[in-house]
């Protein structure tokens, strides 16, 4: 990776994303969960942000939260369900590579 200029550096680094053990530590508490989700799409310019709602919630969904919960924020939920606002943060970009802690 240190050789690629910076826009293949950064193209190569939204293919790989994380998906943290601790759900506490990794989630920020000022965000609702649709903004935890659908924050990164948005400024990668990979969903337009009238669509950031609709993309959260359809990930939500497929991670196994209910869309309806989308206003509230992460520490209204139980662990299990933080990590999978995680696991939702994580594929929101599409990536082609996880790494899970």
């Amino acid at each position: 990776m240190a050789a690629m200029s910076a826009l293949d550096k950064r193209a190569m680094q939204l293919q790989v994303q994380m998906i943290f053990q601790g759900p506490y530590a990794s989630l920020n508490p000022r965000y609702r969960v649709e903004d935890i989700i659908g924050e990164a799409p948005v400024v990668h310019g990979l969903v337009a942000g009238k669509e950031k709602s609709a993309y959260a919630a359809s990930l939500m969904q497929k991670v196994g939260l209910d869309p309806a919960l989308s206003k509230r924020f992460a520490h209204q939920f139980s662990g299990g369900q933080r990590a999978q606002m995680g696991i939702a943060r994580a594929l929101a970009v599409k990536p082609e590579f996880l790494v899970c802690d």
